[in-house]
């Protein structure tokens, strides 16, 4: 159910904000309270009124969000996207985008990382598998290898 504004440009309530950008009506006010987006216009009864334009400030959060990207760069990028030229957006986004795909190597790295130890460690601990089967306190336990290694 669009409603009219009083500058006669089409109108969506936040149901339909949240609708339209899969976004919790929630997050919207959220979002809205710590001034990543624009307060909306209200209508005559109070009810908050957001615009086509507003609608795009979700969709690129959303997207913006799905990425990875943090809420403060968020409200960095989107003030780029609606005050700022398209070139100049572009330019910021591709480099936070370059920040994060190294951030996500470098997080790979990390994972192979653990992984390789936790195989090693496994592999550590099956190897001396009759150790386990001691009635003793591994805590107190001077044969348990893995906690003193």
């Amino acid at each position: 159910m669009s409603i009219n504004n009083t500058t006669n440009k089409e109108g969506y309530l936040i149901s339909e904000a949240s609708e339209i950008s899969k976004l919790p009506s929630k997050t919207i006010r959220y979002y809205e309270d710590i001034g990543l987006i624009p307060s909306p216009q209200r209508s005559k009864s109070g009810y908050r009124v957001f615009t086509k334009e507003d609608i795009r400030r979700l969709k690129l959060i959303k997207k913006a969000k799905y990425l990875g990207i943090s809420l403060e760069e968020i409200k960095e990028i989107v003030d780029l996207a609606f005050e700022e030229s398209c070139r100049d957006f572009e330019e910021r986004f591709v480099t936070l985008l370059s920040e994060k795909i190294s951030e996500v190597n470098e997080t790979i790295n990390e994972l192979y990382d653990l992984r390789r130890e936790l195989v090693n460690t496994k592999n550590q601990i099956t190897k001396n598998q009759e150790l386990f089967r001691k009635d003793c306190r591994a805590g107190e336990c001077e044969e348990c290898s893995f906690i003193d290694e």
